[in-house]
């Protein structure tokens, strides 16, 4: 991504009307940061691009209930659970390896960004 291009697309992801042309035009897609509906390697490709640019806060979020089957619409079958552990694994393990960011509570975050 060019240099300053990060911000634009940023600020365009802050309106209704864009997000809809955004991701209807196939240019940009939405990545969540969540197992139940984004594969391992998205996560990982998001989270890469979030820390260059200077993000150091990742909020990696699921229902709890997706640590079962069928408690949600996300996890069905325990392909689904397999796939959803997975996903976390590898997730984990890239950040292990290749960053030094800790696993935190949101509480945890919020006294950090208070010192």
């Amino acid at each position: 991504m060019a240099e300053g291009s990060f911000e634009i697309v940023e600020q365009l992801a802050k309106t209704t009307a864009s997000n809809w042309n955004i991701s209807h035009t196939g240019l940009l897609r939405k990545i969540y940061l969540s197992p139940e509906i984004s594969s391992s390697n998205d996560m990982v490709a998001l989270s890469k691009t979030l820390i260059k640019h200077w993000k150091r806060i990742l909020n990696l979020t699921f229902h709890s209930n997706s640590l079962m089957v069928g408690k949600n619409l996300f996890i069905k079958s325990n392909g689904k659970l397999k796939k959803f552990y997975k996903n976390l694994e590898t997730y984990f393990e890239y950040l292990a390896s290749a960053t030094n960011f800790l696993p935190l509570a949101l509480s945890e975050v919020c006294r950090l960004l208070e010192n």
